[in-house]
């Protein structure tokens, strides 16, 4: 397969973002970054094609969660949106992965333009340890003004 299955873009304000996905094989593959630049490209090895097909539906059903949506085909069938000039400024990316007291933590932290973007996945010993790890990140959260999106 060589298109991409999934094509979902998110504009909000001044930002302006692409995600799309595809299965190869047992290889679910994603793509995205801000919309008129090639992106960032992960694969993932999940086992089975099956197992690959329902990563892609999952991710994509949180995507459009955000906000994301179906767009068509992607950038390639469609005209470039006009970029406004703005002073080069060096994007930073960072990734870090910590390992403490049966839990993981990977982060990933990037800067586009005047945007940040941060992707944190913590794998904790069981459903139970997860449940209570979310609950407690959610009443963090709260407390600090957050509300519900």
């Amino acid at each position: 397969m060589s298109e991409w299955a999934i094509y979902l873009e998110f504009k909000d304000g001044s930002s302006a973002k692409f995600w799309r996905g595809k299965v190869e094989g047992t290889e679910f593959i994603v793509n995205y970054g801000r919309i008129g630049a090639n992106g960032q490209t992960k694969v993932k090895e999940m086992g089975s094609s099956d197992k690959a097909s329902a990563e892609l539906e999952k991710v994509a059903t949180q995507k459009r969660k955000k906000g994301y949506d179906d767009s068509g085909t992607g950038p390639a069938e469609k005209a470039p949106e006009p970029v406004a000039a703005v002073p080069t400024v060096k994007n930073k990316k960072a990734k870090y992965k910590i390992k403490r007291a049966g839990k993981t933590i990977e982060v990933e932290i990037e800067t586009e333009g005047s945007s940040i973007e941060t992707e944190i996945e913590e794998t904790l010993d069981s459903p139970e340890a997860a449940a209570a790890a979310f609950d407690s990140v959610v009443e963090t959260l709260v407390a600090a003004g957050y509300t519900k999106a």
